[in-house]
């Protein structure tokens, strides 16, 4: 016995963890014949965060001189 849902690809690709678009095909091979899957999450979690430029100054010589602080907020 088997039994097929029609969802979309994208909504698949959610549910079942942002796997690889490979391993849906193998999955659901209705999914066959799609080249690409747009997922915006998976996009800006190859991301990598550049390091801090070397010419500016680091070194406080004063207490609060230099601070650092989180701008982003809760995402």
């Amino acid at each position: 016995m088997s039994c097929l849902a029609f969802q979309s690809p994208k909504l698949l690709h959610d549910r079942l963890g942002h796997s690889h678009l490979s391993k849906l095909k193998r999955m659901i091979p209705e999914l066959s014949k799609l080249q690409v899957l747009e997922c915006e999450s998976c996009q800006l979690g190859k991301h990598i965060r550049s390091p801090f430029p070397k010419g500016i100054e680091s070194r406080s010589y004063s207490v609060f001189s230099i601070i650092h602080y989180d701008i982003w907020g809760p995402s």
